[in-house]
């Protein structure tokens, strides 16, 4: 979160935060990126503005959040969430801690709420990432599908699936709205983003070693293809093992994932053509990748598995590359957790010296959008000379 507003405070200084057309997060990110939005203009005010009103906040005592007041009120909003008909797990516990951390009082607004401060262009649509957890059992390690939100919509890109964002959390089926719910609230969206409570003993030992554990070889059934051919209307056949009762209770041990976000799935009852696995954006060609087996797609779920995207890649690049998106340069700013942040001196510092890095490299920067520059305008020119031959 403080490396964003840095980054962001040293892209206005050089006069380049207006030439932004996306801003991504990934799990602290989102924070900074719920704040600034609630401004209508804030990418037109000094920066400082927005990081001192943060830093009066995010620098509050910890406990603070932890009175019998706070967990009185936490226990009043899961019960109305689950009122709203809404799936509630502890997760959403998160969000409103991470609510009072950031705003000190219940925040009310949505992700559509959002909008105001994009339908005139007037700062960089924000897009802010979470993960699928593959397949319909929440204990895979590898298959991760990311989300994508914006004030507009929320999907998943590998389906070309979308929702209107006032829409997600509701019932569908077939993509027709069957039970409308009330919008989620930002602040579990909060959570849901930055759900640092979804890794396993799995990652958690790459994450304290920075090795892969030995017994991952040995966990899930094993699957071999055993008979092919390239008939494209015909099925390849697999052989399944199912692993024994004391390698299954192991592989759960390891590999159970204790909080996650379940939605509704929003792609719920819809079947893929039969060819999807022509499509580039799936793994079918992996003989034990879920998208090998039709019935293991996410259409089939009732419920998404939803989870904080750093858990896949630690960085909002994928939302970017849609080829629609037609994005000219991407500026990868990689964050690391700090507890400093939290603290009154420490989350000035930290601002400031990201700012600064962003600074510091100013002739880097101006050189990279140079020559994107270099590379469109002899097209440009040559488009404009063919309409004129056309005249």
């Amino acid at each position: 979160m403080t490396g964003l507003y840095g980054s962001l405070k040293g892209l206005q200084r050089l006069g380049l935060l207006d030439a932004m057309s996306y801003i991504t997060g990934v799990s602290g990110s989102t924070w900074a990126l719920s704040a600034l939005y609630q401004e209508a203009d804030w990418s037109q005010c000094d920066m400082d503005e927005s990081i001192s009103a943060m830093e009066g906040e995010i620098t509050k005592s910890v406990l603070s959040a932890f009175t019998p007041e706070k967990l009185h009120y936490y226990s009043h909003q899961m019960a109305e969430k689950e009122k709203e008909g809404h799936m509630v797990s502890l997760i959403d516990i998160w969000g409103v801690v991470i609510e009072h951390c950031l705003y000190g009082k219940k925040n009310t607004s949505t992700l559509s709420d959002q909008q105001k401060a994009v339908s005139e262009g007037q700062n960089p649509l924000p897009i802010c990432t979470a993960v699928n957890l593959k397949d319909r059992a929440k204990d895979t390690t590898r298959e991760f599908e990311w989300c994508e939100f914006t004030p507009y919509e929320v999907g998943i890109p590998k389906y070309g699936a979308y929702v209107h964002a006032e829409d997600f959390g509701s019932e569908f089926y077939l993509g027709h709205l069957v039970k409308k719910h009330p919008a989620i609230r930002t602040s579990y969206l909060l959570g849901l983003w930055s759900n640092v409570f979804s890794l396993n003993l799995t990652q958690l030992w790459r994450f304290a070693t920075g090795g892969q554990p030995s017994w991952s070889p040995w966990l899930g059934e094993d699957v071999n293809k055993i008979e092919t051919d390239n008939d494209p209307t015909t099925l390849d056949t697999y052989l399944f093992k199912p692993v024994t009762n004391t390698a299954s209770a192991l592989t759960s041990f390891f590999t159970t994932r204790p909080f996650i976000t379940k939605i509704y799935n929003f792609m719920c009852g819809f079947f893929l053509h039969w060819n999807y696995n022509d499509n580039s954006n799936f793994t079918a060609w992996k003989d034990m990748h879920p998208d090998a087996f039709p019935n293991r797609l996410t259409p089939a779920d009732s419920t998404l598995h939803l989870a904080d995207s750093g858990f896949s890649i630690n960085t909002g690049c994928p939302p970017v590359l849609r080829p629609e998106r037609g994005v000219d340069v991407i500026m990868s700013l990689n964050y690391s957790w700090c507890e400093d942040q939290f603290e009154v001196n420490g989350f000035r510092a930290l601002t400031d010296l990201t700012s600064y890095n962003i600074q510091n490299n100013k002739e880097k920067i101006l050189q990279a959008l140079g020559k994107v520059l270099e590379r469109k305008v002899p097209v440009e020119e040559s488009d404009h000379h063919k309409q004129h031959a056309c005249h």
